[in-house]
């Protein structure tokens, strides 16, 4: 099956070294993109990138690797993507909490997510190693996933119904929410 990459803080090491550089190895191991959208039966996959920014530029005023941002040109990219308004779940590395919400006078993540709340079904992150549950404090659904680093049942399965238009997480029932693991799951 297919493997689609997402770009995670680990990955750059802004200080030292042009985050063109990682983008070329990405491209060239796994021919990836240092953002991108999977379109499928209707549903969009979008793979934001925290790194792309301000905040991850070491020659900006604002510069901070701990704090996420996406750069104009991702925010513009990102928003014609949920303006043809297809069901859509957004995957990011670090969490809502721990981005930039604007990045241009009003515009940035954070507005962009409660203006297409409706057509965003869940925003995935990671980061913290942790079951996290926002709920809707951004807008649309917001979970932390934990990671396989510590727990190998730390994963989300989702079912996607293209054709009744529904979505389910299908092993949520077992994460232990804020911590870093989860009950294996088992399917009927």
């Amino acid at each position: 099956m297919p493997v689609h990459l997402g770009f995670g803080n680990h990955d750059y090491d802004v200080r030292r070294v042009p985050r063109e550089m990682s983008h070329r190895l990405f491209e060239a191991k796994f021919n990836a993109k240092p953002y991108s959208v999977v379109d499928y039966k209707g549903y969009k996959f979008i793979h934001l990138n925290n790194f792309l920014g301000s905040t991850q530029d070491h020659t900006s005023f604002d510069f901070n690797p701990n704090i996420g941002s996406l750069g104009e040109e991702q925010l513009h990219w990102f928003e014609a993507q949920l303006q043809q308004h297809k069901p859509t779940f957004v995957f990011i590395h670090y969490p809502l909490l721990q981005d930039k919400p604007t990045e241009f006078a009003d515009y940035g993540l954070h507005p962009l997510l409660r203006k297409y709340q409706d057509t965003i079904q869940q925003v995935v992150s990671g980061h913290l190693h942790k079951w996290l549950d926002f709920a809707h404090t951004y807008g649309p659904r917001h979970y932390v996933m934990a990671a396989t680093r510590y727990d190998p049942n730390a994963y989300m399965l989702m079912e996607v119904d293209t054709k009744r238009g529904t979505w389910r997480f299908m092993n949520s029932s077992l994460v232990e929410w804020s911590t870093h693991y989860s009950k294996p799951y088992h399917s009927a």
